[in-house]
């Protein structure tokens, strides 16, 4: 690619690369332009250098020997230059471009020129939203710049409808894509409703089998439920059976062992009964050992001439005071006292407890009836005779 036929955007020249044909040593990068803005021309570029870019190198736009992708190949040695000057070349980069009648077109934020020559055909401007253009990059002859300065340029209102566009912007693509594809798009979504339609009747065939398929499911699991339902039934029936019929046995049981206690209690009952009424067989002994005692104690004491009125009533008293003994035995449940003769002779007062043999061994005498002592029979023979 040759300088002489090229047209190019000072932004593609811009951060290249920058050769020394002859000895192949990098030189630097373009940093800027050197543009001469009041005859719409590019003189030449600064290349930077050296550590952070302090060093400045000026070329002119005949220096340059080709442009590639990747850089540029320069001839002849370059001017050296400083900061200070670099800041002071003129530029209509990043001016805003306004209207002679006072409004805000957009701003220039690049420029086509010729490689060979520098002359400018175009500067490149971005509207700003102003209402008779849309989004994009617009092509801006230098001949219709009425006046510049260091920010601004103007420009005539009327010639604002005759700028072309460079590059359209994302509104003119869509509209663009928009036109273009229409037809596409209307098929697309025609297909897309026939699909629809489709899917659709898919998922109704779909959900009636399914809603099948349930109620098939639902059906077995009810009849499942029922035979279920059944057994349990069965099953709480027979366990009801059998504890109807363990309670029955259970309480027959118990009745049975209710009778039997009171079987049983009602023996015992009758056999204290018996006990209570009959006689003691050792009261014969009792009886015997008492006649004995009498006879003895007759021999010993003196005789007692009484009426026979007196023995009568002592023997009424006696049947009383049994009377009274028998019904203490019933009540108290006591050893019932031991039947006397009609012939025995008893004392009546207080109510006398016979000895026992061993008691008539060991004492030929009682002493536990006070009415038996000698000493005192003689003192009371008057009041309580002996028969």
């Amino acid at each position: 690619m040759t300088a002489q036929s090229q047209v190019i955007r000072q932004s593609d020249l811009l951060n290249q690369l920058v050769l020394n044909r002859d000895t192949m040593e990098e030189l630097g990068r373009v940093e800027v332009l050197w543009m001469y803005p009041q005859v719409h021309r590019v003189l030449g570029f600064i290349c930077k250098t050296g550590f952070l870019g302090r060093q400045k190198l000026a070329f002119q736009l005949a220096q340059i020997e080709a442009l590639g992708e990747n850089g540029l190949l320069t001839h002849s040695s370059p001017q050296k230059t400083d900061a200070e000057k670099v800041s002071r070349l003129e530029s209509l980069l990043d001016h805003e471009v306004w209207s002679d009648e006072g409004s805000r077109i957009g701003k220039i934020i690049d420029c086509l020129f010729d490689l060979r020559t520098g002359e400018i055909p175009y500067y490149l401007f971005v509207s700003g939203g102003w209402p008779g253009m849309v989004g994009g990059v617009y092509q801006l002859p230098p001949v219709k710049i009425l006046s510049f300065g260091r920010q601004r340029v103007l420009v005539a209102e009327s010639s604002l409808a005759g700028f072309e566009i460079y590059q359209p912007g994302i509104s003119q693509k869509l509209t663009e894509v928009s036109e273009s594809f229409k037809e596409e798009v209307v098929e697309e979504l025609s297909s897309f409703a026939k699909k629809a339609e489709e899917t659709t009747e898919q998922a109704k065939e779909q959900l009636q089998q399914l809603t099948g398929q349930a109620k098939e499911r639902m059906w077995q699991l009810s009849q499942r439920f029922k035979q279920k339902a059944q057994v349990w039934n069965e099953q709480v029936k027979e366990t009801a059976e059998t504890l109807l019929e363990q309670a029955k046995e259970h309480s027959q049981s118990l009745a049975e062992q209710v009778k039997e206690s009171s079987h049983t209690l009602t023996r015992q009952v009758e056999e204290q009964i018996e006990t209570l009424t009959m006689p003691d067989p050792s009261a014969s002994d009792q009886d015997t050992d008492l006649d004995e005692w009498d006879d003895d104690w007759f021999d010993e004491s003196d005789e007692v001439d009484e009426p026979i009125q007196t023995n009568q009533l002592n023997k009424n008293d006696e049947d009383k005071d049994k009377d009274e003994y028998a019904n203490k035995i019933d009540e108290q449940d006591i050893a019932p006292l031991p039947k006397y003769d009609s012939n025995s002779v008893t004392p009546s007062r207080p109510a006398f407890t016979p000895p026992t043999t061993s008691e008539q061994n060991l004492n030929s005498t009682p002493v536990d009836n006070p009415a038996s002592n000698p000493a005192d029979s003689s003192t009371d023979d008057d009041d309580d005779p002996w028969i």
